[in-house]
């Protein structure tokens, strides 16, 4: 978003955004529905409030690009809901082309490069889409064989979902409960829940009870396959009585075989209602015409219903900067108290002060996880997006892909879950490209014909984990070797020498593409060079696990976190450093004695494992470090590790566990390897943070190298 943006523009930007969002989920579990044999109604009608909402904001703002395309994709699903159109593969294709144009519309309002795609033929697809008709339409629309008394007060979309549940073999049953009038909005809120497991309401009618102002009777009408006693037994303790909802037998009249135009004739009338593409879904028609009542002048209320607030990212930031600022303060009162405790006279200050920082500790602490759990935000939101793009690659691939996603409601920090984007969308096109194979290649394999990609996401300490994973054809070692010789990535002798993860690592390499045709969506070598060093710029790695003929997981190991967490401060060299806790494992003293060379490298042996060591000294060479002459000098080996990677970073002291924020090093030292920021301690004294996954990646690759 540009800053040139005013503020209304940001407003509907940010709202919008939700909404399509919002869409391009209900599509996605729409789509999913047909595959597994049934939509939800309540789906497609909140598929309908949706766009609804969209061409209600778009109106607000002025948008008339995306609220005239809103209109006519509210007008589709207005008549899908209705069952006047068939949910077909080919208006599957065209809700998704809808959604997707709707996000390019956004971008460019939030002034990206202008969309490029034809409104004019879109609408006309959508226009044709509602104006096809549903089968049985086409041969007239049947009366609905219910007793008068009901069929007069349906509304039009409870009609057809009457109908609809008749015609999969559905017994209608009716459910009478009476409720008190100051507990009738709870009683039918509970109703419907219990209600829900046992079949579908299709209609909620108030009967009121002659000579009792005190209670309302409510029918619901529902429809289930499961019998009268089970319907009985989800209902007992409420009150409700239950039975079957007879049939009445229909006389077809002239208008009933006229068309798809006709209504029962017990729905003749409200078809001016209907009409109302904005009318909520389950409104009965009737009342948009009713008179105006005593309660119209009831005074209404301003309070608005929605208790969320959206604030900027970099508020949050800013907050956060604050936060820093506190902690730093509360270490300077701490080493005021330490010194306060030297004077005799001022211990019983001493003590109180301690005291007092005490609560401002416990303070921070909850101000800090607070502003931490505010930056959170679900996988699904990058998750769901991928899942709609999928079928569009696939569809270009000329494959059929299945994504199952688990794991969706896993939490990461909102700047690192968009900087995620991109890096797993290359992952997902190169899964789909590069390793699913075509449907005659999957059939002489004996796999199924549509090829499954998985992302799952899950946490694991103070990291998260997600993986991409394909059942395709694996990773051709070969094929590897082969391509890498041939760009002079390795010599003959390094491959010889090389293990098979370090093989696989290789296709990380830029440039480096193992197929043999450059397609619209891979094979130019461009792209997984470019996620690991995505990856790797918010302190994650990645992994690769392949095995040929059965497919390829990525494997990405992410911190919850960039803004704020806590560090162990130590020195190497005359310089202090501070290393994320959340990567480290343990530290421990060692004997001098235990350091020793293999193949070239520095190592240590704990517990029976060989670990490489690090001397950061070395590494960022600002200096030796003092060398290791005898027993008496004190070493400490912080172990740390990003997913199965282990390190040792040798120091010369450890000084302690403090509370950091990271801040940028600016763009000059941005790409400083094994740096991740900068942050102050509470004597002002500014110490570079590392970027442990960064020194884990340096130190395989000098292992590799050695």
């Amino acid at each position: 978003m540009t800053s040139s943006l005013v503020g209304g523009i940001e407003d509907f930007l940010a709202e919008a955004q939700e909404i399509v969002d919002h869409l391009s989920s209900t599509l996605l579990a729409v789509d999913q529905g047909t595959k597994s044999g049934g939509v939800d109604p309540d789906l497609i009608n909140t598929f309908f409030r949706h766009a609804h909402s969209l061409k209600g904001l778009a109106g607000m703002f002025g948008q008339t690009e995306v609220g005239g395309i809103a209109h006519h994709f509210e007008n589709v699903l207005d008549a899908l809901r209705l069952g006047r159109v068939r949910l077909d593969r080919d208006n599957l294709d065209l809700f998704y082309e809808t959604i997707e144009t709707f996000h390019a519309q956004l971008a460019a309002v939030a002034g990206g490069p202008a969309h490029g795609r034809d409104m004019d033929a879109l609408t006309a697809r959508l226009d044709a889409a509602e104006r096809s008709k549903a089968p049985w339409q086409k041969s007239g629309l049947p009366r609905v064989p219910v007793e008068p008394a009901i069929a007069e007060v349906l509304s039009e979309y409870e009609e057809h979902r009457l109908r609809e549940n008749l015609a999969r073999g559905a017994t209608l049953y009716d459910v009478r409960v009476a409720y008190e009038v100051t507990a009738i909005e709870s009683g039918l809120s509970g109703m419907r829940e219990r209600l829900k497991p046992v079949g579908e309401v299709i209609a909620t009618l108030p009967n009121p009870i002659p000579g009792d102002d005190v209670r309302l009777e409510f029918r619901f009408i529902v429809g289930s396959v499961v019998p009268e006693a089970n319907v009985a037994a989800a209902l007992f303790g409420s009150g409700a009585v239950v039975s079957v909802l007879p049939l009445v037998t229909i006389t077809p009249t002239a208008s009933a075989a006229t068309g798809a135009g006709a209504a029962t004739e017990a729905g003749a009338g409200k078809g001016a209602a209907a009409a109302n593409v904005g009318a909520d879904p389950g409104v009965a028609a009737g009342a948009a015409s009713a008179p105006p009542s005593a309660g119209d002048n009831v005074p209404i209320s301003l309070r608005s219903v929605s208790q969320t607030v959206r604030v900027d990212i970099a508020r949050l930031d800013s907050l956060m900067n604050i936060v820093g600022e506190l902690v730093l303060a509360k270490a300077g009162i701490l080493r005021v108290t330490e010194r306060l405790k030297g004077e005799p006279e001022l211990g019983h200050l001493a003590v109180e002060l301690h005291r007092e920082y005490r609560i401002l500790d416990r303070r921070v602490a909850e101000l800090r996880e607070g502003l931490l759990e505010v930056r959170m935000v679900p996988l699904s939101t990058i998750f769901d997006k991928l899942t709609r793009v999928a079928r569009s690659i696939s569809r270009s691939a000329g494959k059929s892909v299945e994504v199952v996603v688990s794991g969706a409601d896993t939490e990461l920090d909102k700047l690192i879950v968009e900087e995620l984007s991109d890096p797993l969308l290359h992952m997902l096109r190169n899964s789909i490209d590069h390793g699913i194979e075509a449907p005659e290649t999957r059939a002489a394999r004996g796999k199924p014909p549509a090829g499954r990609v998985e992302l799952r996401a899950y946490q694991k300490g103070n990291h998260v984990v997600i993986e991409v994973a394909d059942d395709g054809g694996g990773i051709d070692p070969d094929g590897i070797r082969k391509v890498a010789l041939e760009r002079g990535a390795v010599t003959q002798t390094r491959l010889a020498e090389m293990s098979a993860r370090d093989l696989l690592n290789l296709i990380f390499l830029p440039g480096l593409s193992t197929k043999s045709e450059v397609s619209e969506l891979s094979g130019r070598g461009v792209g997984l060079d470019v996620v690991k060093n995505n990856i790797a710029k918010l302190s994650g790695v990645i992994d690769i696990d392949s095995e040929p003929g059965r497919g390829t997981t990525f494997t990405i190991t992410l911190p919850i976190t960039l803004a704020i967490l806590p560090a162990l401060i130590v020195r190497s060299a005359g310089q202090v450093f501070a290393i994320p806790l959340s990567s480290v494992l343990e530290s421990i003293a060692v004997d001098p004695s235990r350091l020793h060379r293999l193949a070239g490298r520095e190592v240590v042996t704990l517990r029976g494992v060989t670990l490489p060591i690090l001397r950061l000294a070395e590494t960022f060479g600002f200096g030796p470090t003092r060398p290791i002459t005898s027993a008496a000098n004190t070493w400490y080996v912080v172990v740390v590790g990003i997913a199965e990677l282990r390190l040792g970073i040798l120091v010369e002291d450890l000084a302690g566990q403090q509370d950091v924020i990271i801040k940028s090093l600016g763009k000059m030292l941005s790409g400083a390897r094994g740096i991740a920021g900068a942050t102050e301690l509470g004597n002002q004294e500014p110490v570079l943070v590392l970027d442990v996954a960064a020194l884990v990646e340096e130190a395989l690759r000098r292992e590799v190298a050695a």
